[in-house]
């Protein structure tokens, strides 16, 4: 009997976990800069400085996922 499996499964699985640790430090700067809101005006330093990350971040993400579909 033959299973069908895609041929990037494993490689896929492999670059997820990677993926995963990016987008929890997304999530994790996203949170604080909605605490650091309750406090402070979206112009304060502090709340620029996680936009600055949170955008950092999400680049990196997005090469990464790129990289991960080039090395198929």
């Amino acid at each position: 009997e033959v299973v069908n499996k895609p041929a990037t499964a494993t490689g896929m699985l492999a670059a997820g976990a990677n993926f995963d640790a990016d987008i929890e430090l997304i999530n994790t700067l996203q949170i604080n800069r909605n605490k650091s809101l309750l406090e402070v005006t979206p112009m304060h330093p502090k709340v620029r400085m996680y936009d600055r990350q949170i955008a950092d971040s999400k680049v990196k993400l997005n090469k990464d996922i790129e990289n991960a579909q080039c090395s198929k």
